[in-house]
């Protein structure tokens, strides 16, 4: 599961004010048009528009937001407040304000009753800046502008498009963080721009029927046990259960997805939610703010079940939108659903909605590449490579079309080829050529886990369904001819309960995994599933309650690694870890550094290398942790080539298979409008962390570069994904000075 998180801070107060109910105006308002005004496009005049998007507001934001009138009963919780619907339009007044941020602040305004978006008038606004909309159009999110310290009064009307007399249900506020803003390339994406969340604020009582009642139909999903990852087993919560309801939105090739592409105006999505008390939600999935048709309704309805994840598969049909676009979904618990749980819903993160059919208006002359042919007819961001012993392995990549944007693993499978691994192939590649040798459909299950262990003459993957909760691990052979397929949860007794934290050693003949208290270790062989030892790390660490969550095996698989976590710490940047001696069969060293990286432990034939991770808040120090097996203690090692805080050159250190090498990699400069994006990668010698070379990587990519050796230790091989060539691979091969 890859998340790509912007460091921020964002700061909520909440007003206090709160008044009595003001009487409704005595007129009504039409029904809701097809498609209502698109926020994206800021209207001068209401003969003439002009497209304006927000391109670079401030990454660190305070602002108040609120009801301040048309609520009764707001003497104690906000539960508590409640509006009588008689037939009259409702009108409810919020207050807004900006605090202090050097530009001011753009927010956007809407409104749900029991889930169901309201379609709403800005009938008075005390702002100043320019940019309101008439009065008589109807929105689902108005968007208010304020300059620094300006607070402002907005009265709202609408009239509810559900609701039955006798009936009392939710009412929702949400607040978007600049809802103008709209990525102008393919590489940039939305970080904290359009955050929001759908916050319970009372309820409307109905006196009368609304006008409408929205249809919103059950939609049959499928369902799956809550995998015992995501659990959390405290004194408080004995069984770990997910008291919090959770909910994922994405095409199904991750839980968290940046960008997605419209292929003739379709693309295929899901819906899943898991934990809380059941509970149904209704479900609106919106294009530049405004609810999109799914199977002909503009909502659906999902019941959740208990200790489950449930999954509701569908295709987007968005015809004629321009190239970029806004895409995201609300979520938000209906009927009694929002008294049952704690959390009132939710507002997903906004996914840059790319349409392939339209044009780019950014898009701008560049040589292609010779020879190189892409899907996308125009032009491409050329890339550049440093040519100092540089041999460029793409063709066979090109010719046979080989792209993804995911490229998931690289390493030398014997001395003569190369195994490349993606989320959707699995590649055997000349490593003197760069022909590809044999080509397998990865057949890895959606959403998966996957991790890979460089054994002798082939490699072994490991592969956990998240949706069904199970692990498999699949072992190849130096021709990518899979020879063994395992269940480790059955091999080692432990089905009820199984983590799926696992390791594979070197020689590929023994494994360790979790047992299902998470703090023991099973070591076992592989081939006759015999158990060699199990080691209760939890004696280890008796003050805190720790849980290991990966493995690693070392030094001709004498020694096995672990990192984890403090289960009991409300920070998840307080980690440890240690080094098991098999031989001894003891724990021979524990230690604790913060923010290492818990699913990453790199090794060479003597060293374990403990990489930092990159966090939401910055907890970095810059440096890495290098034990040495046989001397049998460790080092700090900094760097200090970071361009932010967000692209540290510690996030991205490996170590070379005998540990002469460590490479790391800097964004030179960040990615600019065009999508043109630099990359240093740094090859420094082990003992003095001299750089050995530097080479420079330019052009747009999907993520930072893959990197192996030769056996030798004498070239290096790096593999990117280049996003503006339809995520094109291109392998290439440098000689070491």
């Amino acid at each position: 599961m890859k998340k790509n998180i912007k460091t921020i801070l964002l700061i909520v107060s909440l007003l206090s004010l709160v008044a009595c109910s003001q009487k409704p105006a005595e007129d009504t308002l039409n029904n809701s048009p097809t498609l209502l005004p698109n926020p994206f496009v800021e209207r001068t005049s209401s003969g003439a528009g002009t497209e304006e998007s927000v391109s670079n507001p401030s990454f660190h934001f305070s602002y108040n937001r609120g009801p301040i009138a048309g609520f009764e009963n707001c003497n104690h919780d906000n539960r508590d407040c409640y509006i009588n619907f008689s037939g009259d339009p409702i009108e409810v007044v919020f207050g807004l304000g900006d605090n202090g941020n050097s530009d001011g602040i753009e927010l956007g305004l809407a409104i749900f009753i029991d889930g169901a978006i309201q379609p709403h008038q800005v009938i008075k606004s005390t702002q100043s800046s320019e940019g309101l909309r008439p009065v008589d159009e109807l929105q689902y999110l108005s968007t208010h502008k304020m300059k620094k310290n300006e607070h402002i009064e907005v009265t709202i009307r609408f009239i509810p498009v559900t609701g039955k007399k006798g009936q009392t249900l939710s009412f929702n506020q949400m607040v978007m963080l600049y809802p103008s803003y709209l990525p102008d390339s393919p590489d940039k994406y939305f970080g904290i721009m359009h955050d929001a969340h759908p916050y319970d604020y009372g309820t409307v009582r109905f006196l009368e029927d609304a006008p409408s009642q929205i249809e919103s139909p059950d939609v049959q999903v499928e369902s799956q046990p809550i995998p015992e990852s995501l659990k959390r087993v405290s004194e408080d919560n004995p069984t770990g259960r997910v008291q919090n309801p959770f909910y994922y939105f994405n095409d199904g090739s991750g839980d968290y997805i940046a960008r997605l592409f419209l292929k003739n105006g379709k693309a295929n999505l899901r819906i899943q939610i898991g934990g809380g008390v059941e509970a149904s939600y209704r479900v609106s999935v919106f294009v530049n703010h405004n609810p999109v048709m799914i199977e002909g309704n503009e909502s659906f309805i999902i019941k959740s079940a208990y200790d489950q994840i449930v999954t509701y598969n569908f295709e987007l049909d968005a015809q004629g939108l321009p190239r970029f676009n806004s895409l995201y979904a609300t979520i938000l618990p209906i009927g009694d659903g929002y008294l049952l749980n704690p959390e009132s819903g939710n507002k997903t993160k906004s996914i840059l909605l790319i349409n392939e059919d339209a044009p780019w208006a950014g898009e701008f002359s560049r040589a292609s590449i010779p020879g190189q042919e892409t899907s996308n007819p125009g032009t491409i961001i050329e890339s550049h490579f440093s040519p100092d012993g540089l041999q460029d392995l793409s063709s066979g990549l090109i010719d046979n079309h080989i792209s993804s944007g995911d490229i998931e693993y690289l390493s030398n499978m014997s001395d003569s080829s190369l195994f490349l691994a993606t989320a959707e192939k699995l590649l055997l590649i000349d490593a003197n050529s760069g022909k590809i040798l044999k080509a397998i459909p990865s057949g890895f299950p959606s959403p998966s886990l996957t991790s890979y262990y460089k054994i002798r003459d082939g490699i072994a993957i490991s592969i956990t369904d998240v949706v069904a909760n199970t692990t498999h691990v699949r072992l190849f052979d130096s021709d990518l001819q899979e020879i063994k397929k395992i269940n480790p949860a059955s091999l080692l007794g432990i089905e009820k309960i199984f983590s799926g934290t696992c390791a594979i050693s070197a020689s590929g003949e023994i494994m360790a995994c979790l047992d299902n208290s998470f703090t023991s270790v099973i070591v076992a062989n592989i081939d006759t599933g015999t158990r060699l030892n199990t080691f209760d790390i939890s004696n280890e660490f008796k003050k805190i309650s720790f849980r290991i969550s990966s493995l690693a095996f070392g030094g001709n698989d004498k020694f096995l690694a672990f990192v984890g976590y403090d289960a009991g710490s409300a920070s998840s940047d307080q980690t440890s870890y240690g080094i098991i001696d098999l031989d001894q069969n003891r724990v021979v060293f524990t230690n604790s550094k913060t923010n290492l990286n818990e699913l990453l432990i790199q090794v060479s034939s003597s060293q374990m290398l403990f990489v930092e991770k990159k966090h939401f808040f910055n907890s970095s120090d810059g440096s890495v942790l290098l034990f040495d097996l046989a001397k049998q203690d460790e080092r700090l090692i900094g760097f200090t080539h970071d361009a932010t805080e967000d692209y540290r050159e510690s996030f991205t250190i490996r170590i070379s298979p005998k540990g002469q090498y460590l490479t790391g990699c800097q964004v030179q400069a960040l990615p600019r409008s065009d999508g043109f994006i630099s990359f240093i990668l740094r090859i420094y010698d082990m003992n003095t962390m001299a750089i050995r070379k530097e080479i420079s990587l330019n052009g747009s990519f999907s993520g930072f570069p893959n990197v192996t050796y030769t056996s030798m230790e004498d070239s290096i091989f790096i593999a990117l994904s280049e996003w503006s060539n339809d995520r094109q691979i291109r392998l290439l091969k440098y000689t070491i000075p």
